[in-house]
């Protein structure tokens, strides 16, 4: 027998975890737990943590219970921001569990365990026993922090080649990368999701609900679910803006896709220019849309730019979504030149006809620029990247504070009076 069922060994060790351990340790080995089936096993998912068996832990986690969500909501945030982290070192960090890594971003002591102020933070209010708590010091360490995010944050494990949801299906949960990669596919197209990313947050912000890709795992993946009931929770506690960091990460996802599927289009003809030359002038017609392949171009109104373009963007889609005239210049800013591929007006519109999503995506695309053309035009200088309340000074031109239809309107009438 085991000694694993001895109480005085294992005493503190729930019966799940003795159930897992017995299986792994079972001699005949075409009974024993594969890896895969142990991934699978309730105490790995985390299903039995809350029920774990722990000398003090049971006290410990029931006095926590009034702030277990706002604990997993900065578990979420957390994840939503390192995501989009430029660190050097991101590749090395994320190779870090994320509930490590939001554990040991609380604890900065790095003492190895959190007290209520440090999940709280200093500025929060207290209710019930979380000030005896406080004052107590000591509370949660890294197994109990796994154990309060696992209430409501479940782990998923894929094999290789496994598809985790199919393209148009409703989708009512998003998922965190913790180990492994998958491939998100759609028209054609694939980009793939490694460690510490994460998928599924469309169907989640679009009224739709509907998974805009289909997501197959490359690798065996491990994977956090977040159930669109408590996506929706976390969002609600967030001081930070992060409904619209998300909905900004999603749309930008969607415009990178349409700007793969555009390059690769036939009937691309490569065009090449020199410094200080002009791929097409405010004021010409214009049916062709550009895509760089090399090089930087400035997009300018009366010589103040307004953003600049590299490889893999796309610039003169104005007048081949509108019908209209150029309204800036396109002038290659890099000593070597610029290379970019240009597609035909009529075969473009082909494209979007076809799909609406990328229809979305780039008109989307084109109305923001026009409206930085329009403040930029306003202006008469180039646009403050650096200094956003200056554009919005300059768009809120009577000073009540607010951007209104009519406001916006106005502006967009200086740069074009049939607008």
């Amino acid at each position: 027998r085991l000694p694993i069922y001895n109480r005085k060994i294992s005493g503190h060790v729930s019966d799940s975890a003795k159930d897992l351990i017995a299986k792994l340790m079972e001699r005949n080995p075409d009974r024993r737990l594969t890896a895969y089936e142990m991934l699978q096993h309730p105490w790995v998912r985390g299903e039995t943590a809350t029920t774990a068996v722990i000398a003090e832990s049971d006290k410990r986690l029931s006095d926590y219970k009034g702030i277990t969500l706002k604990l997993q909501a900065k578990f979420f945030e957390n994840a939503i921001k390192w995501s989009e982290s430029s660190d050097p070192n991101e590749a090395a960090i994320r190779r870090t569990s994320l509930i490590e890594r939001s554990f040991k971003a609380l604890d900065v002591g790095e003492r190895g365990f959190l007290t209520t102020k440090e999940i709280l933070g200093p500025n929060e209010e207290n209710t019930g026993n979380m000030e005896q708590i406080q004052e107590e010091g000591p509370s949660i360490n890294m197994t109990d922090f796994k154990n309060l995010l696992s209430e409501n944050v479940e782990n998923k494990y894929f094999p290789a080649g496994h598809v985790i949801y199919k393209e148009g299906a409703t989708g009512n949960s998003m998922y965190f990368l913790e180990s492994g990669s998958v491939e998100v596919i759609t028209e054609g197209t694939r980009a793939v999701r490694s460690a510490g990313d994460f998928f599924g947050e469309g169907a989640l912000l679009n009224e739709n609900k509907a998974r805009s890709a289909t997501v197959r795992c490359v690798t065996p993946v491990h994977a956090l679910e977040i159930s669109r009931e408590y996506f929706e929770k976390y969002i609600s506690y967030s001081e930070s803006g992060l409904f619209l960091i998300l909905k900004e990460k999603d749309k930008i996802r969607k415009r990178n896709r349409a700007k793969t599927i555009l390059r690769m289009q036939k009937d691309l003809k490569t065009v090449a220019v020199p410094r200080k030359a002009k791929l097409f002038k405010n004021g010409e017609e214009g049916d062709t849309l550009y895509i760089m392949e090399s090089g930087k171009v400035d997009v300018q109104i009366r010589g103040k730019t307004i953003f600049s373009c590299f490889p893999g963007n796309i610039i003169g889609e104005h007048s081949v979504m509108t019908g209209h005239k150029r309204n800036c210049d396109a002038v290659c800013v890099t000593k070597e030149g610029c290379v970019a591929q240009e597609l035909p007006g009529h075969h473009f519109r082909k494209l979007l006809e076809s799909s609406p999503s990328i229809q979305d995506s780039l008109r989307e695309l084109q109305l923001r620029r026009e409206f930085k053309k329009a403040v930029v035009n306003r202006m008469r200088r180039e646009f403050p990247y650096e200094n956003p309340e200056a554009a919005f000074k300059a768009a809120d031109i009577d000073k009540v504070g607010g951007l209104d239809r009519e406001s916006i309107a106005k502006l967009m009438r200086e740069l074009n009076p049939e607008y």
